[in-house]
């Protein structure tokens, strides 16, 4: 067998159809590899040369080769000359051939395309370690750990020239909330709080005149800065009723109408009491009223 020979039967293959359109998958490499690895276990010489490692199936080849000589865990052929020699002459630059190799394989093969340099070389020295053989291989060095991503910016805070500048802090804050509400959220967003005067953090005079520049930030209608809402309390008796500054609360109208109920029964009760009193005590009086009555 040659590689002329191969190759003839290669292109042959590749004009199989119908039933046999999957002998189209044999090339040149595929049909060596195989032919090679059928001579080896019959101990047959022959011309035939491996494909390059740097081809899928050269590369999927060698490391098929390796673990059928070698064995598997649990089967360990340690002792043959072939795994001791594969051992011996695995290198750096012999993982880096099959990786390349791999990284062009398609097909039913293209799944050898994720293999990586790292993850070759750990399985071809845990093959080697395990049969006490040693080799120019390395374990790869662990990965970096990695870098925490840098936290977002956050942009500056507002400088006091900005902050005092009249288109910023707008003269219609007096009677526009929703401006208001901007200027207050620039001067928290700033550092300050609702007491903050003008002038202490402003050079030049209020944009509604000198006399305002000792206001406070909550002279401004914002709905930050707004005053807690007024309280009262309606006393009835002993308790007192807390109101708010818009009338009673939903609690205290339900508890006066409950009181005013209890109110009206109790006088109720009180009057049927009295009149049973006084017709105990002065049952012919009752009975001559009726008489008189009828008459």
């Amino acid at each position: 067998m040659t590689e002329a020979k191969v190759q003839e039967m290669a292109t042959a293959f590749a004009s199989c159809t119908g039933d046999y359109a999957r002998m189209t998958l044999y090339d040149a490499d595929k049909l060596t590899t195989h032919m090679l690895d059928t001579f080896s276990r019959c101990g047959v010489t022959t011309s035939l040369s491996p494909p390059p490692l740097t081809t899928c199936h050269g590369a999927e080849s060698k490391y098929k080769g390796i673990t059928s000589e070698c064995g598997y865990e649990g089967g360990y052929t340690c002792s043959a000359s072939a795994c001791i020699a594969n051992a011996a002459s695995a290198t750096v630059t012999m993982v880096a051939d099959m990786i390349a190799g791999l990284s062009t394989c398609t097909g039913g093969y293209a799944v050898y395309g994720s293999v990586t340099a790292e993850s070759l070389t750990q399985s071809l020295l845990s093959t080697f370690n395990a049969c006490g053989l040693t080799s120019a291989l390395s374990s790869p060095p662990p990965p970096s750990p990695a870098i925490p991503p840098l936290p977002p910016l956050s942009p500056p805070p507002p400088s006091p020239v900005r902050l005092c500048q009249a288109d910023v802090f707008d003269s219609r804050f007096t009677v526009d909330s929703l401006v208001g509400d901007r200027v207050c959220k620039r001067w928290l967003d700033a550092g300050h709080n609702c007491s903050t005067k003008w002038e202490d953090v402003c050079t030049t005079d209020h944009p509604n005149g000198a006399d305002q520049n000792n206001s406070t930030l909550s002279t401004v209608a914002c709905s930050q800065c707004l005053p807690p809402r007024p309280r009262a309390e309606l006393r009835m008796g002993g308790a007192a009723v807390v109101t708010e500054s818009n009338g009673l609360s939903g609690g205290a109208i339900a508890g006066i109408v409950i009181g005013s109920l209890i109110g009206a029964a109790l006088l109720v009760g009180l009057a049927f009491l009295r009149i049973k009193q006084l017709q105990q005590s002065h049952p012919e009086d009752v009975k001559l009223k009726s008489v008189r009555g009828q008459v």
